[in-house]
């Protein structure tokens, strides 16, 4: 395999293999969060708009959420946002909480437990695929040379 090649195929299965195994990490994290959370019902008391701190005109929209737990009331702002708010004020949603730190919430859904290690594996699989891609495209490549070469000396013979 030619240096170049050998060097894309190592830098981008490389970056799969770290990408795959953050996303692993980011989803068993997410997954021992929610099997040892406190579950309560919540309700979005606002949609907190910014522009993330860019300056940019697009805004994010983050639901605040209070909850009750441990008979107390407890209120955090969402980390997962969208550029149109995701839940309207007063919808209910559920609310998983760290036992230890019931101001430590997140929201049940997709977005908010699920998005990142999604995202982060579809990168690794992507950067993976095109690094066993494209050693395969040069190993094709040069059997069909090699294929060429030996039919061409055959004629020749």
């Amino acid at each position: 395999m030619p240096r170049v090649a050998r060097l894309v195929f190592i830098l981008f299965v490389g970056i799969g293999t770290i990408t795959l195994e953050s996303a692993g990490l980011t989803y068993l994290r997410t997954r021992t969060f929610v099997r040892t959370a406190g579950k309560a019902d919540g309700t979005v008391i606002e949609n907190v708009g910014g522009d993330g701190g860019t300056g940019n005109r697009s805004r994010t929209y983050h639901p605040r959420v209070r909850f009750h737990a441990d008979g107390r009331d407890f209120v955090f702002v969402s980390g997962a946002g969208s550029s149109a708010p995701s839940f309207q004020v007063n919808d209910a949603v559920r609310v998983f909480y760290d036992p230890k730190n019931p101001a430590e919430a997140k929201i049940d859904s997709f977005g908010e437990l699920w998005m990142v290690p999604s995202i982060v594996a579809s990168l690794g699989v992507v950067c993976g695929m095109v690094g066993v891609g494209q050693f395969l495209w040069v190993r094709r490549v040069r059997r069909k040379d090699v294929l060429e070469t030996s039919l061409l000396t055959k004629r020749v013979d």
